[in-house]
């Protein structure tokens, strides 16, 4: 008589639903032969943005119907839509996915025609700062690391007209950021200047538009306190689901936000507020380290975890703490056990929320990520039903697992799956 019982669903060939929905790069949009998958629900609960500083010049998080806001310019090259949204600069509301806080972003779609696109604030005083120390920081939902000539950049203007790359996606490591962390730059170097900040996209030579979408949000320019450092984001959970008994590993940027170096700052990590693990950092002024703290959770249940630093002095408990909301599932489920999938999932690469559930990306796509070529939450119109579901890809050989949870059929004398 078994124990345990784990039912996989795996597939290497492709689920034909039919969607609304635009592709989010050219390369989705190349890839599919269904039309097409709906983004899974983003169920991942934004907290408080983690202020640098109070002492803030300047923010702007689009909630005004004004677009471009009241001072702020744009240049236009583009005055096409993809499908559904335009490709360029625009106030979103919808889709959802692409708004960090409500009720509105900032963003452009990818096209296949000639896209040079620049979003610009008004002059900006760079001046009030003891410590001559500015920063600019604000959330973005885009990708990294694009190869197809195209650039996504955050350009500075200074009052004599000149005009200097201070980043650029395409120059950063290749993946998906979707409001995960913010970009956070350094303006110090700008002090007493009056400036303007651009975000700009920019095809390749061939003029035939950027390969992905690009949507801003919460922005904001300060100076910074003397004594403030704050977990930034929580990059990772090394296992999941969390079970039972099993120590699991959680990955934290720990950002000095400050202009003075910090010594051995204690680290934090609390389940429902009891202590679970903790660590020191040191860390030089507008520098990070990722750290690593560890849980073996001796209950199941739902928990709030909190990561946070415990700085004496810190002039701005603002952003010192990150949440998340996670269930500790137990060894395993009683039969009879039944899963329909109505509830919210996170973002790509995310497991389903109810307990015990998994899934696992085996397909040959490199570099690999997270997208509906992976098993994900879908839906279908007719009729109108809540799915997992996985995409054809033929630019890989999918290889893709959704496995279920434990199941206890100690006890029964004969079971049927369904």
């Amino acid at each position: 008589m078994c124990k345990k019982l784990f039912v996989v669903m795996m597939v290497s060939m492709s689920m034909l639903l039919a969607f609304s929905y635009q592709p989010l790069s050219k390369d989705e949009a190349q890839d599919t032969k269904l039309d097409q998958l709906p983004i899974p629900v983003i169920a991942n609960t934004v907290h408080p943005i983690p202020n640098v500083s109070e002492v803030s010049i300047f923010s702007e998080d689009f909630t005004g119907t004004t677009f471009p806001p009241t001072g702020w310019t744009q240049i236009q090259t583009n005055t096409g839509n993809n499908g559904l949204y335009n490709c360029y600069w625009s106030r979103f509301t919808t889709p959802d996915y692409v708004v960090r806080s409500n009720p509105a972003s900032a963003g452009l779609w990818w096209s296949y025609n000639n896209q040079d696109e620049w979003l610009i604030t008004p002059e900006i005083s760079l001046t009030g700062s003891t410590t001559n120390q500015y920063y600019l920081r604000y959330w973005y939902y885009g990708f990294c690391g694009s190869s197809d000539s195209d650039h996504y950049y955050t350009k500075i203007i200074t009052a004599t007209g000149d005009t200097n790359i201070l980043y650029d996606l395409s120059e950063q490591d290749r993946g998906w950021n979707r409001y995960e962390e913010p970009v956070y730059i350094d303006l110090s170097s700008y002090a007493g200047q009056t400036v303007k900040i651009v975000w700009q996209v920019e095809d390749g030579p061939a003029d035939h538009g950027i390969s992905y979408i690009w949507f801003i949000d919460d922005i904001e320019i300060g100076h910074p306190e003397l004594h403030d450092m704050g977990v930034a984001s929580l990059l990772e959970i090394k296992s999941v689901p969390l079970v039972i008994g099993e120590t699991d590993s959680f990955e934290i940027r720990v950002y000095n936000f400050g202009t003075g170096y910090q010594s051995d700052v204690q680290v934090m990590m609390t389940a429902n507020d009891i202590a679970v693990d903790s660590t020191t950092v040191s860390l030089s002024a507008f520098s990070y380290e990722d750290v690593s703290l560890v849980w073996t959770p001796a209950n199941s249940g739902d928990y709030t975890l909190k990561f946070f630093t415990q700085l004496a002095l810190d002039e701005d408990a603002l952003n010192d703490t990150v949440f998340k909301s996670i269930t500790v599932c137990p060894e395993y489920h009683d039969v009879p056990y039944s899963k329909d999938f109505n509830e919210d999932w996170g973002t790509f690469g995310n497991n389903p929320p109810f307990c015990g559930w998994q899934v696992i990306d085996n397909g040959t796509e490199n570099p690999k990520k997270w997208n509906r070529n992976d098993w994900f939450k879908g839906g279908t119109v007719n009729p109108s039903r809540e799915v997992a579901a996985v995409r054809y890809a033929p630019r890989e050989h999918q290889d893709e697992w959704l496995i279920s949870p434990r199941i206890n059929c100690s006890e029964a004398d004969s079971l049927r799956s369904s």
